[in-house]
């Protein structure tokens, strides 16, 4: 399976922003990783009814609606006993997100170029929609699906 990593920051407690690391699994999952923390990762999980609805999606867009779900359900900064499913019809973040890692003994991340997601002839690409606009994933990406079907 493919894995894609993404960083980001984001306010957390005291003056400095929390740094994060977002580990795709593509079409399975996203883990949270918060760097320079004793904090255990999390995970959110595409529920197993959208299984083959999410293997085309881009890591980024899944990136982005996991980052929206644990900023809206305040899970960036709690412990997280356990993996939780994804709100597949959430919005999507709308924040910076860098390709690559963060080197652990640096406060400055490692940029890689992203590697290009193979999109199946068959998958109608996803055109990213913002927190703003209210529209999710689900709407955008998979409606051309069904009235394709």
């Amino acid at each position: 399976m493919k894995t894609t990593e993404y960083m980001f920051r984001f306010p957390g407690c005291g003056n400095e922003p929390s740094r994060y690391s977002v580990i795709v699994l593509q079409g399975v999952s996203v883990t949270f990783i918060r760097i320079g923390s004793a904090q255990k990762p999390f995970s959110l999980l595409v529920p197993r009814a959208h299984d083959e609805t999410f293997a085309h999606v881009r890591a980024e867009d899944l990136a982005r609606l996991a980052i929206a779900q644990a900023i809206c359900a305040e899970l960036l900064e709690s412990d997280v006993a356990h993996a939780l499913d994804l709100d597949v019809h959430g919005p999507l973040w709308d924040g910076e997100l860098d390709a690559g890692q963060w080197r652990h003994d640096a406060a400055e991340a490692v940029l890689e170029a992203a590697p290009a997601v193979a999109q199946a002839a068959t998958a109608p690409p996803v055109a990213p929609r913002h927190a703003e606009s209210d529209a999710t994933i689900f709407e955008v990406g998979f409606a051309a699906t069904a009235a394709a079907s």
